[in-house]
């Protein structure tokens, strides 16, 4: 199965590479570094990932979308938006981690489902979308 992990600058590496640690144990999970552009995308901490265009990606399998001071500026951006919703769609699986979590309530997709954030951050989170429901005090949620 494939795994696409979306990268944008100043994602949080915590965020995307404490999943890809386990994730990347499974000997049938095969992962794709992905970005909007494609190339190098750098992490708030200065990490620098070689990434594929998004639109090459294979978007069957799981999508991770991690969080970070990225976030802040991606949920103004409709094109990025779009983008990631087609992309939500086609996978068999979508896991948002921390403010990773207001990209996909922006996409419309979370509407009255079940959803978590960093709690730092969760007003901010929260705001994006009321149609989502919020579980505040939970560390993760499936839904």
């Amino acid at each position: 199965m494939d795994v696409n992990i979306l990268l944008f600058s100043d994602f949080e590496i915590l965020d995307a590479f404490g999943p890809v640690e386990i994730l990347g144990c499974i000997e049938e999970y095969s992962l794709h570094y992905v970005s909007v552009t494609g190339g190098i995308i750098k992490s708030r901490q200065g990490t620098k990932v070689l990434t594929e265009e998004m639109k090459d990606a294979d978007s069957y399998g799981i999508l991770l979308i991690p969080g970070g001071q990225g976030t802040r500026p991606l949920v103004n951006d409709i094109d990025f938006i779009k983008r990631l919703s087609h992309m939500v769609m086609k996978s068999e699986y979508c896991l948002a981690i921390c403010t990773g979590s207001a990209l996909l309530a922006k996409t419309g997709l979370l509407d009255r489902k079940k959803a978590t954030s960093n709690k730092k951050a969760f007003e901010w989170v929260q705001s994006i979308d009321k149609n989502v429901l919020w579980v505040r005090k939970a560390r993760w949620v499936e839904d």
